[in-house]
C-alpha cells in the first residue's frame, strides 16, 4: 500500500508528507531485505507465469519481443525462493 501511495507522488516533491512516505518505505523495505524479502524483477525480462500475472499485453515490436515483459503495473515479491506477491505486468504479444 505504501508502494500505492508513492504512486502519487513526483521524485522531485519534497513536501513533508512525501518526505515521510519516502523515509516509512525505505524503512520497511531494509527490514524485509533482512529478513530474505526481495522484489522480482519483471521488466524487460522473459514473462513467467509463476511469478508474474499478465494484466494486458501489448503488440510485439522490435524493442520489446512477444513475451517480454514491458512494464509492472504492481510490484511482485518473494520471500527466499517462494511467491508471496506475484507481479502484474504488462507483455508483448504477437
Amino acid at each position: 500500500d505504501v508502494d500505492r501511495a508513492m504512486t502519487g507522488i513526483e521524485d522531485d516533491d519534497q513536501s513533508a508528507v512525501a518526505q515521510g512516505l519516502r523515509l516509512l518505505r525505505n524503512k520497511m523495505w531494509h527490514e524485509l531485505q533482512a529478513d530474505g524479502v526481495a522484489a522480482i524483477e519483471a521488466k524487460g525480462s522473459a514473462f513467467d507465469p509463476s511469478k508474474m500475472e499478465a494484466i494486458a499485453t501489448i503488440p510485439a515490436t522490435e524493442e520489446h519481443a512477444s513475451g517480454t515483459v514491458v512494464d509492472v503495473l504492481e510490484q511482485g515479491y518473494m520471500y527466499k525462493s517462494k511467491v508471496i506477491v506475484v507481479a502484474r505486468v504488462v507483455v508483448a504479444s504477437d
